[in-house]
């Protein structure tokens, strides 16, 4: 017999063939000395030689040697030891395996001394591989999981699984190849399996002397799978620019839904190669949020659901967005219902007055106020200001107090008209805010809610998501949120809607806003505080927006704060915000 032998440290061989070591209790002194150790391997047979540590008195030495890691099965082999060194042979070994072994030491009255487990490996030309085992990911698809221990000396060049249906299976049989070769593990995944039968699947490996396998694992398929059933429930808070989807996957067809969703398209039959948004797995009811839809637009959708089979689709659906009408410069996108037949565009911020220059303007972004500076008012006050008393339109019309940086502590001198309960909108107009040419487009353009108005939108307002308001904090600012009228869930979700009591932080909203509340048309009334001559207090904590009506020396308007909205009169000398609205002509 052609013999090979190879001298090989103990340590390298630990480290090249990752050593298992059942840790053992060490009760006594004695010890192996690792350094000392060194293995003479060949094919069938194997030496080791080694130096050991022991102050008392050795009565014998063996060593117990399996292909089992947990040493199932086991050879003992007699060690010659003398003066601290120890020999031992090992025969009628396999080419090409992976030996386990364990020194057993008798130290007289006391118990055996057992060591770790050491591991060597025989000489071979062709690689070890091992078949470590077999996962079902579905009734009719598994996954095989294999090692490639030893090379044989020479690469690995192609390594993988084969199978077939009865027995011993071979390269010649069906196999699939991993992608890489190479030492280490590596996973198959068997497809195309039948139904009920017994497979047999092995690991190989091959390097340029052959091709060398891993231990037959048996395993047995179960019923055919069919592709899962799902179902296109409806479509519902269709928007200009957004829809919601509701979807269910009846059954599972026998695997596992790993991936469910909807797809759509503006043609006919949308499959997963169009739009689509993947919403978990498994069975059961799910939501599917279409956004950045383009206005005026039919669109066909299906719910999907994929599994080892393949995917499968609902029925389809089809629905149409809503018309998205061009606001007017400063106005927000997203149309609110006031009353019945009327709607407005709401302005994209609060109304701002600077004295100096007498110039009107909204504010640049919604969340933002000018909040204590409101005390700094006076003819030739540089900054802005952006609470007023009730009708300082800064057009005479018969009261005292008409410029926007009047202050009185006299309700009296804010009359719009001169005249007791006189709202902003009677007789010329010039009272209300709106009157100005705010924004270079001619006056009389906007006005200022009516109290009914506010009522309706707060109160009595029908939407296709039920949403009027919510309380919210947007960039830190706390606030009032108004929904439009087609807003939807499927823009953003928000917590405790219509709810007067909420706090401002069940909504916290940050770079959201900008990518998706207000390109939809959510409109933001800022907790601007409230000005009783030159003292401006609440800055921050409760807002305070007028509408066009008042009663006597008194204005009506809503109020909102930490756990309340609710309507309110003040004496017509307090400052509060002003959020101008726009009319919607034929709407």
């Amino acid at each position: 017999m052609r013999f090979k032998t190879f001298i090989i440290t103990f340590l390298c061989l630990v480290s090249l063939f990752s050593c298992v070591k059942d840790q053992q209790p060490v009760t006594q002194s004695f010890s192996i000395v690792e350094e000392k150790e060194f293995i003479m391997v060949g094919a069938d047979s194997a030496a080791i030689h080694g130096e050991y540590v022991y102050p008392g008195i050795v009565n014998s030495m063996k060593i117990r040697v399996s292909t089992d890691q947990n040493l199932h099965g086991s050879v003992d082999y007699p060690i010659l030891f003398s003066n601290g060194t120890y020999i031992v042979t090992i025969n009628d070994l396999q080419a090409g395996t992976i030996y386990y072994y364990r020194y057993i030491v008798n130290l007289g009255a006391t118990q055996d001394w057992q060591s770790e487990v050491f591991s060597f490996v025989t000489a071979s030309e062709f690689p070890i591989v091992e078949t470590l085992e077999v996962l079902m990911i579905d009734s009719l698809v598994a996954r095989v999981k294999a090692a490639v221990v030893y090379d044989g000396g020479a690469e690995v060049t192609e390594r993988g699984v084969c199978w077939n249906d009865y027995g011993d299976p071979t390269t010649d049989d069906f196999k699939i190849a991993h992608a890489e070769g190479g030492l280490g593990e590596y996973t198959c995944r068997l497809t195309g399996l039948l139904p009920f039968v017994k497979y047999y699947v092995r690991a190989y490996a091959k390097n340029e002397h052959g091709t060398s396998y891993g231990a037959v694992i048996e395993f047995v398929t179960g019923e055919e799978i069919n592709l899962p059933t799902v179902v296109t429930v409806e479509i519902t808070d269709a928007t200009s620019t957004a829809a919601s989807c509701f979807c269910h996957v009846v059954d599972d067809g026998g695997a596992e839904v790993y991936e469910r969703g909807a797809c759509w398209s503006t043609s006919a039959h949308p499959n997963i190669a169009d739009y689509v948004f993947a919403h978990g797995s498994g069975l059961g009811d799910y939501v599917v949020i279409m956004r950045d839809l383009t206005p005026k637009t039919t669109y066909y959708v299906r719910a999907y659901a994929k599994n080892s089979k393949g995917v499968n689709y609902g029925e389809e659906l089809s629905f149409e967005t809503n018309e998205n009408l061009t606001p007017p410069p400063g106005a927000m996108h997203g149309l609110i219902t006031v009353g019945e037949g009327r709607k407005v565009w709401f302005s994209q911020g609060n109304l701002q007055y600077q004295a100096s220059t007498n110039t009107w303007r909204f504010a640049e972004n919604q969340y933002e106020y000018v909040g204590n500076d409101n005390v700094n008012i006076a003819p030739d006050y540089e900054g802005w200001i952006d609470l007023f008393g009730y009708a300082t339109s800064g057009y005479e019309h018969g009261s005292a107090c008409y410029q926007p940086w009047s202050t009185s502590d006299n309700p009296d001198s804010y009359m719009a008209y001169g005249v007791e309960g006189s709202q902003l909108y009677d007789m010329s107009g010039k009272a209300d805010w709106g009157y100005n040419d705010i924004m270079g487009d001619g006056e009389g353009k906007w006005r200022t809610l009516t109290m009914e108005e506010w009522d309706y939108l707060l109160h009595q307002r029908n939407t296709p998501s039920g949403i009027r308001f919510a309380k919210a904090q947007v960039y830190g600012v706390n606030g009032l949120l108004i929904l439009p009228d087609e807003w939807s869930n499927a823009v953003y979700y928000l917590n405790n809607v219509n709810q007067f009591a909420a706090s401002f932080n069940c909504n916290v909203i940050g770079h959201e806003w900008i990518f998706y509340l207000q390109p939809n048309g959510a409109v933001f009334l800022p907790a601007s505080g409230i000005r009783e001559v030159c003292t401006v207090s609440a800055a921050g904590a409760c807002g305070y927006y007028y509408s066009s009506e008042c009663v006597r020396d008194k204005s009506y308007g809503i109020n909102f704060d930490f756990d309340d909205v609710y309507e309110q009169t003040l004496f017509l000398n307090y400052g509060k915000a002003v959020r101008l609205v726009r009319d919607v002509e034929g709407k």
